[in-house]
């Protein structure tokens, strides 16, 4: 009987984090179905999940940064995330470290990741901007990212499935049998 105990808690062990990644995922699936964007977000902030090493040691790849899609006039120091073409579907996180305003033009920024030795080549329009950063959850993103690749994906569906196949057969080797039951 103690491995059939020892089973049932491996069992735990497995479908409890399966079963977390499955709400996690669902969660995810929910905030971006009711995002305008069709990004996940909600209550103006909206997840980007960082994938280059530019702002390192503050926001590491892998780090989900929390971005605050109500603040239209970033300041110098600001983190912010923008695209940076409009036909572009990758987001960038970069600081401002300066604000060109010119009479007559929209207002541009000068961004820089904090681990890259100068500023960035390219202006970045107000339009582009998507909001500030607002927190960084650090981690959250690799998990994204494993929910995103179906090997990943497949491991936890195979874990689970053997999980659920061992404890069946310990069970049935732990029933009684008809001639076993006393009278």
């Amino acid at each position: 009987m103690n491995s059939y105990k020892a089973l049932l808690a491996l069992r735990w062990v497995v479908l409890g984090p399966a079963t977390l990644l499955v709400a996690f995922g669902a969660f995810l699936l929910v905030l971006t179905a009711t995002s305008d964007s069709g990004r996940p977000g909600a209550f103006g902030l909206e997840m980007f999940v960082v994938t280059s090493g530019s702002m390192t040691p503050g926001i590491d790849p892998g780090d989900v940064v929390m971005v605050n899609t109500k603040n239209p006039n970033p300041r110098v120091g600001d983190v912010i995330t923008f695209q940076p073409g409009e036909s572009s579907t990758v987001y960038v996180t970069h600081r401002v470290v300066e604000v060109a305003r010119s009479e007559g033009t929209p207002i541009e920024y000068v961004t820089k990741g904090d681990a890259n030795p100068s500023a960035d080549l390219s202006l970045v329009a107000s339009d582009q901007v998507v909001g500030t950063v607002s927190s960084v959850v650090p981690w959250l993103g690799r998990l994204v990212f494993g929910l995103r690749d179906p090997r990943f994906v497949l491991a936890m569906g195979m874990s689970v499935l053997f999980a659920e196949w061992a404890t069946a057969l310990l069970r049935r080797g732990s029933r009684m049998q008809p001639s076993q039951v006393q009278q």
